[in-house]
């Protein structure tokens, strides 16, 4: 199975978001509009005007490239709305159904209404108004890309506010999808495919060169997903002196010798470990 190394940097995709300009069938239909939005009254958002906009949240705590990567804090972000539901860091599992509901913030007009996207599902159907209460249901299938489904994922509030016509994210929090059973077995994988397993085990050719590792599991349900960014998975090294984790998924070669990847799987008081052979050559 191919791995790519997942992103640091987390975004608010809202490249397809789609503001439809009958929201009630009694509703009159919009004139046409002006492209610019000088009209911001009565402007009509479609993918023409709505594009992919990329920014870093600010996450409280954060965390450390020697914790293994389960502390990630799930920070939250309000832009002219706050998330009722769900709470930062709620898990959710593959499949399930989770309730995202924000309410604006005070002096905040959404003349064509407001909807929520994720990188896991379609848009939402459009709220013309209070309550902003909407269902997203979980895929059960990877998302297209290098992104994988479990671990830290955003949910976006969003909506063309009356004003500011290039800014339609609202609000921003992260939800946490996780299998909520321990996975029957794990491997790892690299760029240069599946390495556990190989008698000579993971093989870095010369010091300070980083790598990708990816570790992928098993569950009793048939699935079989990329974990490399779950909560519950923390990767270490037993030898930091030859090998250390750089960051979700990447270690790093510091010195020639022999060590150890340790990934361990937890939940409660049930542990999956996988031990990954590394040898740093000249």
């Amino acid at each position: 199975m191919p791995f790519s190394l997942p992103r640091i940097l987390l975004f608010a995709a809202v490249g397809g978001f789609f503001i439809a300009s009958q929201v009630h069938a009694q509703e009159p239909t919009p004139q046409p509009q002006d492209p610019k939005g000088t009209n911001g009254s009565d402007k009509v958002w479609t993918d023409d005007n709505i594009k992919t906009v990329h920014g870093q949240i600010n996450v409280v705590g954060g965390s450390s490239a020697d914790d293994g990567g389960t502390s990630g804090e799930f920070g939250t972000r309000s832009n002219g709305a706050t998330f009722v539901s769900p709470t930062p860091g709620e898990r959710v599992a593959p499949g399930e159904t989770v309730q995202v509901e924000y309410v604006l913030d005070s002096g905040i007009v959404l003349p064509q209404g407001g909807s929520v996207m994720t990188r896991m599902a379609s848009l939402t159907a459009l709220k013309a108004g209070p309550p902003y209460s909407f269902n997203i249901t979980i895929p059960k299938t990877t998302m297209a890309g290098d992104e994988s489904l479990i671990g830290r994922q955003l949910v976006a509030a969003v909506g063309g506010v009356k004003g500011r016509e290039d800014d339609p994210i609202l609000a921003e929090t992260y939800i946490d999808v996780e299998e909520r059973e321990m996975p029957t077995s794990m491997y790892a994988v690299d760029g240069g495919g599946l390495i556990s397993g190989k008698p000579q085990g993971m093989q870095i050719f010369g010091v300070g060169m980083n790598l990708p590792v990816g570790i992928y599991a098993r569950f009793p349900n048939g699935e079989e997903w990329d974990v490399t960014r779950s909560t519950y998975l923390q990767l270490t090294s037993d030898n930091p002196h030859v090998v250390r984790r750089e960051d979700a998924g990447g270690v790093v070669a510091v010195g020639q010798g022999t060590a150890h990847l340790v990934a361990t799987y937890t939940i409660e008081s049930q542990k999956l470990t996988l031990l990954i052979d590394v040898t740093v050559r000249p």
